[in-house]
């Protein structure tokens, strides 16, 4: 069961909802193996995943990087956010491949070498109250808060903060 008090219930004891929703990894070693299901609660592998009345949801966040890219295509069925560290060349960022559930949530972090660099977005990703960065500020950090809308397959950038 799920809690909305905080807690997932799983056999042998529980794991607080927001220890789940702010790590990037879920200690699974007191919770059953394989593929389990305890109500609408299941571990499959390391993610512990839940189902509603529509979806089936993962509730693992997993993050990756890079140091620099040309074009950045982001598997959201494998990571919810993505970080450059040092871009050294101009930027594309491409349509996330893969695991596009409605609601899923896709952050980016980027930060350039030193040198400002320009970034095009492909057209799936459409600005909601914000602006797309065309360029990074040189040597600061950018952040992209995304969620995908399934109805009208696109990524909503809801949220661009730039570092001062």
């Amino acid at each position: 069961d799920i809690d909305v008090g905080g807690n997932v219930t799983v056999p042998g004891g529980s794991v607080s909802a927001s220890r789940i929703a702010t790590t990037t990894q879920v200690d699974f070693s007191d919770y059953p193996t394989g593929s389990t299901t305890i109500g609408n609660v299941w571990r499959d592998g390391n993610n512990l995943k839940f189902r509603d009345s529509f979806y089936t949801k993962n509730l693992t966040y997993n993050a990756s990087s890079s140091l620099s890219e040309t074009t950045l295509t982001v598997d959201t069925s494998i990571y919810t956010q993505f970080a450059l560290r040092s871009q050294a060349v101009n930027l594309t960022i491409a349509a996330p491949i893969n695991g596009l559930n409605d609601g899923q949530k896709l952050t980016l972090r980027i930060k350039d070498n030193g040198v400002s660099k320009t970034i095009s977005w492909n057209a799936v990703f459409v600005a909601i109250g914000t602006t797309l960065p065309l360029a990074t500020v040189a040597g600061k950090y950018i952040y992209v808060g995304c969620i995908y809308d399934e109805s009208a397959a696109k990524w909503h950038v809801v949220a661009v903060s730039e570092e001062a």
